[in-house]
């Protein structure tokens, strides 16, 4: 099988905004660069080597977030403050 060219390898912060309820998420500036688009965008790829699908999320100063939930998050136990390495292997 032939193995797929990754698409990006982002270093991102985890960030949590104050409140109950509040996401867990980081912020890409590479989204329109990768894609050609200011809108959202779903995506495949690994965090720290496991597998998710997901959607890049346009803000308003032309960067995107991603969330990343509670289950991701405790299979590769990191929360808010902590790096994580993100392949984005394709879009959906």
């Amino acid at each position: 099988m032939k193995k797929q060219t990754s698409i990006a390898n982002i270093k991102a912060i985890l960030k949590t905004d104050p409140g109950k309820g509040a996401w867990t998420y980081f912020v890409w500036d590479g989204v329109g660069a990768a894609f050609g688009s200011r809108q959202a965008v779903k995506v495949r790829g690994k965090i720290d080597g496991h597998p998710f699908e997901n959607a890049f999320l346009p803000l308003k100063d032309g960067t995107h977030l991603m969330g990343v939930n509670a289950k991701l998050r405790k299979l590769i136990g990191k929360g808010t403050g902590d790096s994580v390495s993100v392949e984005i292997i394709g879009k959906i």
